[in-house]
């Protein structure tokens, strides 16, 4: 014989017949996000050594032309190539040294090498690097066997970019290659847009904080730790993680205080979770979504906010936050630990 207890408050929804008819497709419930999906608009302007992981605000553009001068790309000896005469090979008299981070000093002289150094800027006079390594060295004196190309190993200045020109564009999120970008033009800080505000709410009145002590009928926590730390982010601020009981109306207040603080309120709770959300009806619902591994999980917006309710965490958190972060430009990038990605994610990616 089956005995039914009911444990549930009464008007707690739980107890409603099941229904399938409002499921939606991931592709449909993708689809309603990015309709409400807005980038942050607030920024702030950050030293580049505190902007790793943000997102641009406006674009950084270059400060000077870079490079700023001539200079060899190559440790080696500078010549007048176009003044070599006959066949080789030629002798020259090492008459300077321009190591890097020094002035050229005076020009070369006719028939004269200087020794140089990747980096060093051109001394005038010269139009060409020998390599090192096809130099014969003769005391003072070094020796060419082959006659070298006018303009080798050599950067001209504003080869790489000019003065003004966009090195990263806004949107981009800056990684290391984008901040070493910006500080080789020049720029010492960034405005980028603020940390996304994100809420964390972990629903059941079956689980109990790792470690606390628990009843026969109850299990430690495990997704709010694992999203915590996935959403501890350079582009992510969390404001709240807070717990919720399996009651509706304790629900339904609960996600509005969070969603008015909040650009993104993420959900992580059992089988039901999302039909009492429904039944709250706090928000703009988009409906649960007809989805596997995992039950039905439900985005909801109002405004900016957006709530993802992923029951089997680990599995679900991918695709179900990816598309749908406000806090970047195009809207598509995931948010946080799902989240910031060095290029921005093909519109409609769900994984």
């Amino acid at each position: 014989m089956t005995v039914l207890l009911k444990h549930m408050p009464d008007g707690c929804g739980c107890d409603a017949p099941e229904h399938t008819s409002y499921l939606i497709s991931l592709d449909e419930a993708l689809r309603r996000v990015s309709e409400v999906a807005a980038p942050v608009g607030e920024t702030e302007r950050l030293v580049l050594g505190e902007a790793f992981g943000r997102t641009l605000g406006e674009p950084v553009r270059s400060r000077a032309a870079m490079p700023p001068f001539d200079n060899a790309a190559m440790d080696g000896y500078a010549i007048d190539a176009a003044g070599l005469a006959g066949d080789g090979p030629w002798t020259f008299d090492v008459s300077a040294r321009v190591p890097a981070g020094q002035n050229a000093g005076r020009p070369l002289a006719t028939g004269a090498a200087a020794r140089i150094f990747t980096g060093a800027p051109l001394p005038k006079g010269a139009d060409t690097v020998v390599m090192q390594e096809q130099v014969q060295r003769l005391a003072s004196r070094v020796r060419i066997d082959r006659r070298p190309d006018i303009g080798a190993n050599i950067r001209r200045a504003g080869s790489e970019m000019a003065a003004g020109e966009t090195v990263v564009d806004a949107g981009h999120t800056l990684g290391s290659r984008e901040i070493a970008a910006c500080a080789a033009a020049g720029a010492g800080d960034a405005r980028v847009r603020r940390r996304i505000r994100v809420a964390l709410l972990v629903t059941g009145d079956e689980i109990r904080t790792a470690g606390a002590t628990r009843s026969a009928a109850q299990i430690w926590d495990t997704n709010t730790p694992m999203l915590c730390a996935e959403l501890a982010r350079p582009s992510v601020e969390l404001v709240a993680v807070e717990h919720s009981a399996d009651c509706r109306d304790g629900l339904k207040l609960q996600l509005a205080r969070m969603a008015g603080v909040a650009d993104l309120v993420v959900t992580s709770g059992g089988s039901r979770l999302a039909r009492r959300i429904m039944s709250a009806r706090p928000l703009v619902s988009l409906r649960p979504i007809s989805a596997l591994p995992a039950s039905p999980s439900s985005p909801e917006s109002r405004r900016r906010s957006v709530v993802s309710v992923p029951p089997s965490g680990l599995a679900c958190r991918a695709i179900r936050l990816r598309p749908s972060s406000p806090g970047n430009s195009s809207g598509q990038r995931c948010c946080g630990g799902f989240a910031v990605n060095p290029s921005p994610a093909p519109a409609g990616a769900t994984s």
